[in-house]
Order: structure tokens, then C-alpha cells, then sequence
């Protein structure tokens, strides 16, 4: 059933509320640029291993509920029916491997979900044997523990700083 309907969408971008899957069609290709349209929330983002993997998978759900906890919120998203919505993105897609994002509104209709993936770009290999040009910059989270998308904005201006040389900057 979820399947189908994410394979019948242009959309990177799906509101999930009380069991019914919505695309956000506005035009958007990666996460990034979905995120602008998605309320202020909790969020975890993971990449997919062989299609169908996901690494720890119930600690990116921990960590969305202690987010929401840290926000103010007793929030506590079905389990069950996220695991299965995941594996329909997934199964509707195999062609290429995701990045995928799960947020959690806190702003608008909290406990509402959102998901957003994009195809996953890896960097080269010659990258990995030569390595890149790193900057290191201070970067301040008001509550560490709570991963917010609110933090994103102020990473992205970061970034957008980012000078020519370097090809990363950690925070």
C-alpha cells in the first residue's frame, strides 16, 4: 500500500499523519531543499545499506524522542508503522542507495512526520586515499542533546561561509 503511493509521486517530501501519507510536491530533489518546507522539529537523518539496511536504526528513533522530549514534547511516533513506511520508501526506489530523513514536527501539528530522501552521493575514492581540505569552526547548539532542524539553518550559514579552499568544514 505505502509503496505505491511513494512510487506514484514526484515528491522527496511525504507528511505522514494518523496512518495517511501525503507528497509535498514542490519540486524539491534533496533533503536540503525539503527541509524548507517542513516545520521546525526533531529530525534524524541516516544513509541505507544494500537497499534495506539501516544502521541502529532504533537509536535514530530514541534520539527523535528524546529530541522531543528535550523540546518540551511527549512525543512518541508509532514504531511499527515508521519501520514499515521506511521499508516501502526503500522498496519503492531499489534502484540506488538513500539518505534519508525523519522529522518530527514541534511547531505547526506536533507529532505529525515528515520524510524526505535523496539519492546518496559517496564521495570518491580518491578522496578517501588523498583526503580533503577541512576548516574547523565553533558551532553552538542551546540544548546539545536535542538534535532540532532549527540547528540546520545555523549549519547551512556555516557552510555558505565556507571558503573556496576547503572543501568541508567541521563544526
Amino acid at each position: 500500500m505505502y509503496e505505491e503511493i511513494f512510487r506514484q509521486s514526484d515528491a522527496n517530501l511525504w507528511k505522514v499523519e494518523n496512518g495517511n501519507i501525503t507528497p509535498l510536491n514542490y519540486g524539491t530533489k534533496t533533503i536540503a531543499e525539503a527541509a524548507k518546507f517542513t516545520p521546525s522539529g526533531a529530525y534524524t537523518t541516516f544513509r541505507t545499506y544494500d537497499i534495506f539496511g539501516v544502521l541502529r536504526f532504533t537509536k535514530h528513533l530514541d534520539r527523535l524522542e528524546e529530541t522531543s522530549r528535550l523540546a518540551g514534547y511527549d512525543i512518541h511516533p508509532d514504531r511499527t508503522q515508521l519501520k514499515d513506511l521506511l521499508a516501502a520508501l526503500m522498496a519503492a526506489f531499489p534502484s540506488a542507495e538513500k539518505r534519508i530523513r525523519v522529522t518530527i514536527d514541534l511547531e505547526k501539528e506536533p507529532g505529525s512526520i515528515y520524510l524526505a530522501w535523496e539519492k546518496l552521493a559517496v564521495p570518491a575514492a580518491e578522496l578517501y586515499r588523498h583526503g580533503i581540505r577541512c576548516l574547523t569552526t565553533e558551532a553552538h547548539r542551546d540544548n546539545p542533546k536535542a538534535k532540532l532542524s532549527s540547528f540546520l539553518e545555523k549549519a547551512d550559514e556555516i557552510r555558505g561561509q565556507q571558503c573556496e579552499a576547503c572543501d568541508e568544514i567541521l563544526m
